[in-house]
């Protein structure tokens, strides 16, 4: 059983970040959520397409690829804490 089965983050998530440079259509960076056109950015991609889909960035917010890793790896663990918790007026509640 692997622990994205069990529940656990899985910190060594595979991550890719490819380079795009959009001439025709906008994009919507996923950091700023501004649009860019003509100028580089990332497309972020993870293997566990369950927690986040690919995300795009502009190259003002994420300059280098390990900065747009970066970045993904915190939004994979967000979305995973916001999965097996929930916010509740008691505090965080553990949601089986």
């Amino acid at each position: 059983m692997s622990k994205r089965k069990a529940g656990a983050y899985n910190a060594t998530a595979m991550i890719t970040a490819t380079k795009i440079w959009p001439l025709f259509s906008w994009v919507e960076c996923g950091g700023c959520s501004s649009e860019f056109r003509r100028q580089a950015g990332w497309l972020v991609k993870t293997d566990d397409h369950h927690l986040s889909g690919p995300i795009a960035r502009c190259g003002e917010c994420c300059p280098t690829a390990a900065s747009a890793i970066d970045c993904m790896r915190v939004t994979v663990a967000a979305a995973d804490f916001a999965r097996r918790f929930e916010l509740t007026k008691g505090g965080l509640k553990r949601v089986a």
